[in-house]
C-alpha cells in the first residue's frame, strides 16, 4: 500500500507558502525511503498524474474545490531525496514540493484541506491530506 507524508502547516493568511512531502509506494522505483516501511520514494517517471486540490471545509460549498492544479509530476516530485535547507523540516528528507501562491487561502484563522491525489503508472492511486491553518497577520 502508497504512503504520502504531508505535514500540517499554519501559513500568514493571503501569503505564498510552500507543501512539503515525502511520497512513496511498494511499487515506486526510486531508492528506499529513509522509513523503510514506507516503501521506495516515488519517481517522477513513476506517476501519471498528480492532482492537487483546496477545499474550504466550513464554506458554502465544502465538496468543491477552492483551487485545483494538476501539475506535471517532474515539476512536484524530485528524482532525489532532499535533505538541506528546507527540507530539513521533514525527518528524514522528502521528495515531494508545491509552491501555493497567495491569493488561495484568504481567510484569517480559518482552516482548509488540501488534498494530493498521485496515480502511478501502475494504476495505484494514494492521497496525501493536510489541514492548513491561516493566521491573520497586522492589526
Amino acid at each position: 500500500m502508497p504512503s504520502t507524508t504531508i505535514f500540517k502547516m499554519v501559513v500568514n493568511q493571503n501569503g505564498s507558502w510552500t507543501l512539503l512531502g515525502r511520497v512513496t509506494s511498494q511499487d515506486a522505483n526510486g531508492p528506499l525511503s529513509p522509513v523503510p516501511s514506507e516503501g521506495n520514494l516515488i519517481l517522477p517517471t513513476d506517476l501519471t498524474s498528480v492532482l492537487i486540490n483546496a477545499y474550504d471545509p466550513t464554506g458554502p460549498n465544502p465538496a468543491t474545490p477552492i483551487f485545483s492544479v494538476s501539475p506535471a509530476p517532474a515539476s512536484v516530485i524530485q528524482a532525489t531525496l532532499q535533505t538541506l535547507g528546507i527540507w530539513t523540516l521533514i525527518v528524514g528528507g522528502g521528495n515531494f514540493e508545491y509552491n501555493f501562491g497567495a491569493s488561495i487561502f484568504t481567510l484569517p484563522n480559518h482552516d482548509y484541506l488540501v488534498v494530493v491525489t498521485f496515480t502511478t503508472t501502475g494504476g495505484t492511486v494514494s492521497y496525501g491530506q493536510s489541514q492548513v491553518h491561516t493566521q491573520r497577520v497586522g492589526p
